[in-house]
């Protein structure tokens, strides 16, 4: 999300079934699925497709740690680039422990979003 209203924790992730593009690892078992038929072009496109993520999530943090550089770019308008992107909040400020991470764990994390 990364709007300042949204974001209060540097600390806390949350998962989500969408593909956020920016700033991502992956474990070598993934890449070794998915580096043979990677895109050269449009690849976060690509990385949403349901027979792509194959019901696999991700974990993001709440407060972003990556932006989007400029308003001009292939895939941007200033406008766009205006309204939204320049009011993201972005974290500096990277912490040494996240703490207790065990609310991400299926079950547990629905529990926890109720």
């Amino acid at each position: 999300n990364g709007l300042n209203h949204y974001t209060w924790d540097a600390r806390r992730m949350f998962r989500t079934s969408y593909f956020p593009g920016l700033g991502w690892m992956l474990r070598r078992q993934l890449w070794a699925e998915l580096g043979p038929v990677f895109p050269t072009e449009h690849w976060d496109h690509w990385m949403r497709l349901d027979t792509i993520s194959n019901g696999r999530e991700c974990v993001v943090p709440e407060v972003n740690r990556n932006f989007n550089i400029g308003e001009k770019g292939a895939n941007m308008e200033s406008h766009t680039y205006s309204k939204y992107l320049s009011k993201m909040v972005v974290s500096h400020e990277l912490p040494d422990d996240y703490g207790d991470l065990t609310y991400l764990v299926n079950g547990a994390y629905e529990d926890w979003m109720r």
